[in-house]
């Protein structure tokens, strides 16, 4: 595929442009729908591929529903991580991690199956099982894991370890919240997404 910014081919899968980083599904940098660049220049059907040697295909269903994703607003996002919250709590954790691991290969948590959103890898445009894991882990690992340890420690540790612990569950807090925030940003883009390159898109 032609990136109409560069000009440089990339392949399709992509969900942006490796060389310029342009996204042409918002039509970032530039950058036009795929629908409208491809069929205005190569003179295709919007609902058929043109493939390496010049012959035409049906897409996918895969393909196709990439073509209909969009990127998930500042809004919707946030909403998404409230809604894991509050599923988070009413299923005791325990729900809600089993329903994690079940769909977390399709890019989605619990709440993002819900919301119909899902996050992919930038260079390749595809749902990894790893980034979706490491993404919602890496911000609340210090508040899951020092929690029981805090609460213990304020009635039988020494002061001292006691504010240690208590001061790790206080970034434990914070992290999350400023990883969040981050969202609404100009890059709408949290610390997560920058450290493993993924995007969410809503379909």
């Amino acid at each position: 595929m032609l990136c109409s910014t560069c000009m440089r081919d990339y392949p399709e899968t992509m969900r942006s442009c490796p060389h310029c980083d342009s996204d042409w599904f918002s039509g970032s940098a530039g950058a036009q729908p795929a629908s409208n660049v491809d069929s205005q220049t190569w003179g295709w059907n919007e609902n058929e591929l043109l493939t390496s040697t010049g012959t035409r295909t049906q897409p996918s269903s895969a393909t196709a529903t990439m073509a209909r994703s969009v990127p998930a607003s500042r809004g919707y996002r946030f909403l998404g991580l409230l809604l894991d919250s509050v599923l988070i709590t009413v299923t005791f954790g325990i729900g809600w991690l089993v329903w994690f691991f079940v769909i977390a290969g399709r890019g989605q948590t619990p709440a993002k199956q819900i919301m119909k959103m899902q996050v992919t890898v930038r260079t390749t445009g595809q749902p990894s099982f790893a980034a979706t894991f490491w993404r919602y882990f890496v911000p609340n690992i210090l508040s899951w894991f020092s929690l029981p340890f805090t609460v213990l420690g304020l009635f039988s540790l020494p002061f001292a370890l006691a504010w240690l612990l208590g001061l790790v569950q206080f970034i434990g807090i914070v992290l999350p919240l400023v990883d969040a925030l981050m969202i609404f940003g100009k890059s709408q883009r949290r610390l997560v997404d920058r450290l493993f390159g993924t995007q969410v898109w809503r379909f």
